[in-house]
């Protein structure tokens, strides 16, 4: 393998692929974490609904990224969230 090939797989990796969905993984989980730690300040200022809503949506989006993990080739049907969550139950 040359130098540009390398190069080539590494750039498919880290935009495409696994690298990719680290990031979404990790993103939407310290977003969730942090949405998590400031509830009370929220609730205070009345968008405890809203940002509850925000929590949901990074929870899902984190074991969806999670779930593409465990099933690079797609075989579990893409919305299809409950086969999602058996996936990750079958790998855990």
């Amino acid at each position: 393998m040359d130098t540009a090939e390398a190069e080539k797989l590494l750039g498919a990796y880290l935009f495409d692929g696994t690298g990719t969905q680290i990031l979404w993984a990790d993103q939407a989980y310290e977003l969730a974490k942090e949405i998590s730690n400031h509830r009370e300040r929220y609730a205070e200022a009345s968008f405890e609904e809203l940002f509850y809503t925000l929590f949901v949506i990074l929870s899902d989006r984190h074991t969806l990224e999670a779930t593409k993990l465990l099933d690079p080739k797609g075989l579990a049907p893409q919305f299809a969230f409950d086969s999602k969550l058996q996936s990750l139950n079958q790998n855990y």
